[in-house]
């Protein structure tokens, strides 16, 4: 289907749901206010939907738009810092409206007319936010992203494997600051620029970037990903409604394997963890079928590494996603608290450039400091 317009609630909930599993625990909080905001612009008359890239003109500029950061520190901004620098207030009172300021800024500088928005990854909000600066700029959400999951760094990209920049773009904080980077040395220094006004701006910023003609974008673009997000979503809810295993369906759906049932015993939060990134582990303790068996998950803003009684099950690029194990509903890492029950998957990425030796490179185990070689979720679990 080259374009898919959403008219109801029920849809929008499937997307959400989908995008938080392809989310991986992180591009975005949890699912119920992501929901109400789409929804309330729906009702409000905004378009819902996506299009095939195949449908744009070659010569069509096309961007992207996201949040970059990681998670406020207990007990927020100091405020000595906050005083000192005079940020007492500020630019933008809703999200949407920075991003949608950053991209205005990205296509201006670069006398270059918006054809359409590209999501950067699949998540809650780093998927529906591009999607409703679209609507806001009368183009169209392209039917893909540059990854096919969320991600915690900015070169971990098809756009990187594909040798192409995110140059120029644009940084802007809640406060107003914007930066502007006609071009970079490299995509890792791009996203360590980002980090440090993270952390100079006491939280997340805006970024507009990748702005490239669609047939540039064709490339490097994961064809179809919202609509496998949307898709996923459909078969957890129609598993649901038919009384049967939401977690079992969406599994079979995605090829993938169910790796865990468990209860989360703790949370152990990284003390570099904060501004940049959010780094943390899950630890899980099984139940029913896993019980005296023990799960551990490691965190960087979304899940990369699980352990089932000490030994690698699954690992990054490849999909892994958490669900509350009553519901089948997928979680952000947000939603896994001490007490809850959770079921563990993990599945294959939508786009197998990233079981290369370059994806692996920049989203396998060691691109994060893991002495583990990169096995897919098949040969973990045979």
């Amino acid at each position: 289907m080259a374009t898919r317009r959403l008219t109801s609630r029920q849809e929008i909930e499937d997307l959400v749901h989908g995008l938080v599993l392809f989310g991986t625990g992180g591009g975005g909080g949890p699912a119920g206010p992501v929901i109400e905001r789409v929804v309330s612009a729906m009702e409000a008359g905004v378009p819902i939907g996506w299009t095939d890239i195949d449908d744009l003109p070659d010569d069509a500029w096309t961007f992207s738009v996201a949040g970059v950061g990681g998670k406020t520190p207990a007990g927020g901004p100091d405020q000595a810092i906050l005083q000192r620098t005079g940020l007492s207030r500020h630019q933008y009172n809703d999200y949407q409206d920075m991003v949608l300021d950053a991209a205005h800024r990205l296509t201006a500088l670069n006398d270059a007319k918006p054809g359409a928005v590209i999501a950067v990854e699949l998540g809650s909000s780093n998927t529906t936010t591009p999607l409703l600066v679209a609507a806001r700029l009368n183009v169209p959400l392209v039917d893909g992203d540059y990854c096919g999951r969320a991600k915690p760094e900015i070169q971990q990209s098809i756009l990187e494997i594909e040798g192409r920049g995110v140059w120029p773009l644009v940084f802007i904080d809640r406060w107003g600051d914007v930066v502007y980077i006609p071009e970079a040395i490299s995509t890792a220094m791009v996203d360590r620029i980002g980090r440090h006004l993270c952390s100079a701006a006491l939280g997340g910023v805006a970024v507009a970037r990748s702005l490239l003609k669609a047939s540039e974008a064709r490339q490097a673009v994961v064809r179809g990903s919202v609509e496998a997000a949307f898709q996923a979503g459909q078969v957890m809810r129609e598993a649901r409604d038919c009384g049967e295993d939401p977690i079992s369906a969406v599994v079979e759906y995605l090829g993938g394997m169910h790796l865990f049932d468990g209860r989360v015993e703790r949370v152990e939060e990284e003390p570099e963890s904060g501004y940049q990134f959010h780094l943390c582990m899950h630890h899980i303790a099984g139940i029913g079928a896993f019980a005296e068996q023990s799960c551990a998950i490691w965190v960087k803003n979304e899940h990369h590494i699980v352990w089932v009684n000490d030994q690698p099950r699954a690992l990054s690029p490849d999909i892994i996603s958490v669900h509350d194990r009553a519901t089948g509903l997928p979680l952000t890492n947000h939603e896994i608290a001490p007490g809850r029950e959770v079921a563990v998957i993990a599945a294959p990425p939508l786009d197998l450039r990233w079981r290369t030796t370059k994806g692996v490179e920049l989203l396998g185990p060691r691109a994060f400091g893991f002495d583990i070689d990169f096995e897919p979720v098949e040969g973990l679990n045979s």
